[in-house]
């Protein structure tokens, strides 16, 4: 339960969550301060719920509404745990991943329907073993990777045995991974003043797989295409999409029909 202690206007809560390795106690704190003008029995209620809700958090639990959509706890989880908890740096890595990989299947979904066969099914759609998969391309994307290549090997005589990954396509000046900031940063370069400025790279990813839906293309070549496992992780992801393109297949059968 936590303690807490009336200092002046203020009340300090604390909140013991544990041990560390010496067997020393470990205890999150927190300074709470009543609205101006309530009676000091009520500040001192006020100052209770306050303890409660913050020793909630602490234990890294909220009560959770079976009916509640996964988003909805995501959106606590970001406003409310991970940025106390967690480095900035670290609470903008996991809002990606989450936004990218996780909302577009589990987003809409309420707590109590999300099972393990469910999450199985997630987690299999992101292979993380190394594998070569085979795509189609045009002449301007193979023109562009063959101007990259030529870049590399040059680069490979410059550097020499300082070239850091010789196996990536797409590297730094001293033959290195890309960061994903700089990455990014590239992108606005060529973005800039144009309609598409705000737009991020798996933005671009998202639009490469609605155009391609849109002109018709088969849901199991552009599941291929993005690299996914499971034809139905695809179909989940562009669900809005696909119920679109049925909307127009209604509209062209009554067209064809007149």
């Amino acid at each position: 339960m936590a303690n807490i202690t009336q200092r002046g206007n203020t009340f300090r809560i604390r909140v013991f969550v544990g041990t560390d390795m010496n067997g020393k106690k470990l205890m999150k704190s927190k300074t709470f301060t009543p609205p101006a003008g309530v009676t000091p029995k009520k500040a001192e209620k006020l100052a209770q719920e306050y303890a409660f809700e913050f020793e909630k958090h602490c234990r890294g639990f909220t009560e959770l509404n079976e009916n509640m959509r996964f988003s909805e706890l995501a959106d606590w989880y970001f406003t409310n745990y991970a940025p106390v908890e967690l480095k900035e740096s670290t609470v903008f890595t996991y809002k990606g991943q989450y936004r990218n990989h996780i909302e577009p299947i589990l987003g809409n979904m309420k707590i109590k329907d999300i099972t393990p066969p469910k999450l199985t099914q997630v987690m299999q759609s992101y292979d993380l073993n190394p594998a070569i998969r085979t795509i189609g391309m045009g002449k301007a994307l193979a023109n562009i990777l063959l101007e990259q290549k030529s870049y590399i090997d040059d680069l490979k005589l410059t550097l020499g045995e300082n070239f850091a990954h010789p196996e990536m396509v797409f590297v730094s000046a001293l033959g290195n991974y890309r960061d994903r900031n700089s990455v990014y940063q590239s992108l606005k370069r060529f973005t800039k003043d144009t309609e598409f400025e705000n737009m991020t790279l798996h933005q671009l990813r998202h639009c490469n797989a609605t155009i391609l839906l849109n002109s018709g293309f088969d849901l199991k070549v552009v599941s291929e295409h993005l690299g996914h496992c499971d034809i139905g992780v695809t179909a989940d992801i562009y669900a809005e999409v696909l119920r679109s393109m049925k909307a127009k297949t209604a509209e062209q059968i009554e067209l064809k029909l007149k």
